[in-house]
């Protein structure tokens, strides 16, 4: 795959002790196909699952898998009587789900713009959807290897191995 966006994530090998791990093009294109009706992702996130789709290190929580991040954040919007009218794709989460990431399938950019979603705190005043305070994906990408970066470092400063 012709890496364009994501380039300094195609120059690390190893962040926080993990071993960055994409996925293949055929894995890439079922979620492709069981997510978005076959249409393409956008680039900048093919790009990302294919550099560190399995394995990241840069705190993109999909530890559970792709599955259970659609279907865990679509149960607690259920639960808490919220609903996201556009078609999404969730990247990331936080307390099961009671957090979680997300660009819009139908926006229709190589690079999306990421929004959180906080369906538990609706009834406390919060919005349910807000943008990243980054912007795209691959600011968001950028910031997370900057901040593992760091944590390597201070890591190193104090002895710990990096691996």
């Amino acid at each position: 795959m012709d890496i364009v966006y994501l380039n300094d994530l195609k120059q690390i090998e190893n962040l926080r002790g993990w071993k960055t791990t994409g996925l293949t093009i055929d894995e890439i294109k079922n979620l492709e196909q069981k997510y978005n009706g076959g249409q393409p992702f956008p680039k900048a996130y093919k790009e990302y699952l294919y550099l560190a789709g399995k394995i990241s290190g840069i705190s993109l929580d999909t530890a559970f898998g792709f599955d259970w991040l659609q279907e865990t954040s679509k149960k607690i919007l259920e639960e808490y009587g919220q609903e996201i009218k556009r078609p999404y794709f969730v990247i990331d989460q936080l307390d099961g789900c009671e957090q979680f990431g997300f660009f819009y399938l139908d926006e229709n950019k190589e690079d999306p713009l990421i929004y959180n979603c906080t369906p538990t705190q609706v009834e406390e005043g919060d919005p349910l959807i807000s943008k990243y305070k980054q912007g795209e994906f691959t600011k968001v990408v950028k910031s997370l290897i900057e901040s593992a970066k760091s944590w390597d470092e201070i890591r190193g400063q104090y002895g710990e191995s990096k691996e």
